[in-house]
C-alpha cells in the first residue's frame, strides 16, 4: 500500500463541500498519532489535519469516490495537473476525467489502519467503518447534543452498538449518521459569523402579493374559459381572504426565496433566533436534512427515495392502464400517454435547467411545476373527488338501508327469547301457588 510522505503534493479539504487547497505535506503523524498529516498549504500557515482530509496525487494511492448517494473505494492510476482531473480504478475499471470535488482522502486511526468502507450507499460523511473499542460522539435525533461512547459491535448493515458513557445497558442497533469519529469524518459545517439584518419595524404593513402577479391581464376571453372547465357561474366564487403578511411566523414554514427573505428582514427573525447559538443549531439541523443519508427519515434523501418510488409505481400503473380496453374506449390512455410524454420532459428539462446553472430558471420552473401540479389537483377535486363522494355517500345510504330491512325482518323488540320466556313462566307459575 503506498502512504503519504514528506514532500508530497496534496490537495486539503477542511469541510466535507468545501473546495480543495493544494498545500504539501512536511509531517507524517504528530507525536506517535498516525491519522494525522502536517501540511503547508499554498497560503497560510502548517496545520496539523487529518489524513482523510488529504487527497493524493500519487498513483496507486487509496482514495474515497463518492457522492451525496454513493462511495467507493478507488485507486488512483493518474493525476492530469492541468486539467486537475483524476483516473481511477474503481473495482477494476479504469474512469477518467474525475474531479476533484468527487475525491476524497481516507481515514486512519491512531495506529496507521486505513479505515474501511463500511457501507457504499452513503454519503462520504458516513461510509467509514468505525472499528471496535474506538471512541466516538453519539447524538440523538436532534444533532444538537453529543456525548461521548465506545464502540461495541459494528453490524454489516453500518449499524452500531454502543456503550454511553458509563450506562449499564448498551444501546444497539444505532445509525453510523448518529455518531461522529473526528479522524474519520467531517464535523458538522458552522457559521463562522452570521451578520443579522436590521428588521423592518413595520414588517406588519407588507401587502401580500397576488398570486398572478407578473402574468398577463386577465381577460373576458380566460373568465370564460375558466367559468366553463370549473362549472361555477362567477357570483358563486369562493376566494380565499388574502393574508396581510406574505411570509409564516415560524423561519421553518417558509417556502419561498421570497418568504425567508421577507422573514430574514423582519422583525421575527431576532425574535427566533435571538442568539448566534440558535442560528449555529438551526444550521446544523439543515445541514443535516440536505446531507443525511436517505434511511434517515427527517432528511431531504429519504423524501427523494419516497417521491421517487412513489412516481415509479404510478408511472407503471399508468403505462399498464393504457392497455386497458375501457381506456382506450373512454379515451383516457391517450391522456395517459400525454401525462408520460410530459413526465420525459420534466425530468429533461430539471436536468437541463440544473445543470444551466441558473437559480432563476430553475425557481421558475418549481414555480409553473407547482402551478400545473395545482391544475391537476383542482382537475381532480372537481371532476372525481365530489362526484366519487357524492356516489360513495349515496352507497352508505344503500348499506344503510338493507341492513335496516334486514333488522325488522329479524329482530322483534317486543318479542321474548325462549330463555326469557321460560324464566318468567316458572316464575309465574310460582306466583300463582304461592297466592292460593
Amino acid at each position: 500500500m503506498i502512504e503519504h510522505e514528506v514532500g508530497d503534493n496534496v490537495f486539503v479539504r477542511d469541510s466535507q463541500h468545501a473546495k480543495p487547497v493544494p498545500a504539501e505535506i512536511i509531517e507524517v503523524g504528530y507525536e506517535g498519532d498516525q491519522s494525522y498529516l502536517k501540511v503547508k498549504p499554498r497560503a497560510g500557515p502548517p496545520q496539523h489535519i487529518f489524513n482523510f482530509k488529504a487527497v493524493p496525487q500519487k498513483p496507486n494511492m487509496s482514495v474515497i469516490f463518492a457522492d451525496k448517494h454513493k462511495s467507493r473505494n478507488a485507486l488512483i492510476t493518474d493525476y492530469n495537473t492541468e486539467t486537475e482531473k483524476f483516473t481511477l480504478d474503481i473495482k477494476g475499471t479504469e474512469v477518467s476525467d474525475i474531479a476533484l470535488n468527487r475525491i476524497y482522502g481516507v481515514g486512519k486511526y491512531v495506529d496507521g489502519t486505513e479505515a474501511e468502507i463500511g457501507e457504499t450507499l452513503v454519503d462520504f460523511n458516513n461510509c467509514m467503518k468505525i472499528r471496535m473499542n474506538e471512541d466516538v460522539m453519539f447524538t440523538t435525533h436532534s444533532w444538537r447534543t453529543w456525548t461521548t461512547a465506545t464502540i461495541l459491535l459494528a453490524h454489516d448493515n453500518n449499524t452500531y452498538d454502543i456503550r454511553v458513557n458509563d450506562e449499564d445497558e448498551a444501546r444497539t442497533s444505532i445509525p453510523r449518521n448518529q455518531l461522529f469519529h473526528k479522524a474519520l469524518q467531517y464535523d458538522t459545517p458552522r457559521v463562522q459569523h452570521v451578520a443579522l439584518h436590521q428588521p423592518f419595524k413595520e414588517y406588519d404593513d407588507l401587502d401580500e402579493p397576488a398570486e398572478d402577479e407578473g402574468l398577463p391581464v386577465e381577460t373576458n376571453a380566460h373568465k370564460k374559459r375558466a367559468r366553463k372547465i370549473s362549472g361555477v357561474r362567477s357570483e358563486d366564487l369562493v376566494e380565499e381572504p388574502q393574508r396581510k403578511k406574505t411570509f409564516s411566523k415560524r423561519f421553518e414554514d417558509n417556502d419561498t426565496s421570497e418568504k425567508l427573505q421577507l422573514f430574514l428582514n423582519s422583525a421575527r427573525m431576532l425574535k427566533q433566533f435571538p442568539t448566534q447559538a440558535k442560528v449555529l443549531a438551526k444550521n446544523e439541523d439543515l445541514h443535516h436534512k440536505l446531507q443525511g443519508p436517505d434511511n434517515d427519515t427527517s432528511t431531504i434523501a429519504y423524501q427523494e427515495k419516497i417521491n421517487r418510488s412513489n412516481l415509479h409505481k404510478a408511472a407503471s400503473i399508468v403505462m399498464r392502464k393504457q392497455e386497458l380496453a375501457r381506456c382506450i374506449k373512454n379515451g383516457m390512455a391517450a391522456k395517459f400517454g400525454e401525462m408520460m410524454s410530459f413526465c420525459d420532459y420534466a425530468q429533461a428539462k430539471s436536468r437541463e435547467l440544473h445543470d444551466s446553472g441558473s437559480n432563476e430558471d430553475l425557481n421558475q420552473f418549481f414555480e409553473d411545476m407547482h402551478q400545473f401540479a395545482t391544475l391537476a389537483e383542482a382537475i381532480k377535486g372537481v371532476y372525481c373527488s365530489i362526484p366519487q363522494a357524492r356516489f360513495i355517500a349515496q352507497e352508505k345510504i344503500n348499506c344503510l338501508r338493507v341492513h335496516h330491512e334486514s333488522l325488522q325482518q329479524t329482530y322483534d323488540p317486543f318479542a321474548l327469547t325462549q330463555q326469557t320466556r321460560t324464566q318468567h313462566s316458572s316464575a309465574a307459575s310460582v306466583a300463582m301457588n304461592q297466592r292460593f
